[in-house]
């Protein structure tokens, strides 16, 4: 995987008009809650989202994100999603009705951990595969969950948000697919 944001190189302050992210002014960098780095994303008390277009268009990889949440309260859902465009394509999420971090792709909902501890960074990670028309996802490393159908040419943004308030929420260290381009005579990875 290759780091599409790391947050580190930003002002502390709305997240939002930085790297090309863009969204609600309510996601602010800040550099005391952090999984790697100096920086990190945080949402106090409040909802909003912002996203970011990915350096290429990908059929197939995975995505990756850590988040952390402060408490797990109904009504609360701490988002990182996979959009083409403007459709959404999946939504890996804390759960906050049901304290487990869950994986929505379409019809399909796949539950990827529980419980959830709160105040520890949790590793999520989406691998989608274009050409089969399909996506999975997993938590810390754990298992990967079954495939969920989803028809879909590539991936070309990813999401951060929270939904519902009274929480504090982060996000650090996205990634996303390494590239690979081959050659008659070798194969590079670039980003």
């Amino acid at each position: 995987m290759a780091v599409l944001d790391n947050f580190n190189s930003y002002s502390d302050g709305d997240l939002n008009g930085q790297g090309g992210w863009s969204g609600s002014a309510n996601l602010d960098v800040q550099g005391t809650t952090v999984q790697e780095g100096t920086k990190a994303v945080q949402v106090a008390s409040a909802a909003g989202n912002c996203e970011k277009a990915t350096t290429a268009s990908f059929t197939s990889g995975i995505f990756g994100c850590y988040v952390r949440v402060s408490a797990i309260t109904a009504g609360n859902y701490t988002s990182f999603k996979l959009n083409e465009g403007a459709t959404e394509l999946c939504d890996c999420y804390v759960d906050g009705d049901n304290d487990k971090i869950n994986l929505n792709i379409g019809a399909s909902n796949f539950s990827l951990l529980t419980p959830v501890t709160t105040g520890a960074w949790h590793l999520i990670e989406i691998e989608i595969d274009a050409a089969g028309d399909q996506i999975r996802g997993r938590a810390n490393g754990g298992s990967w969950s079954s495939w969920g159908a989803k028809t879909f040419t590539n991936v070309t943004k990813v999401i951060i948000g929270q939904f519902g308030s009274g929480i504090s929420a982060y996000w650090d260290y996205v990634t996303e697919p390494t590239l690979i381009t081959t050659t008659s005579s070798s194969s590079s990875s670039s980003t």
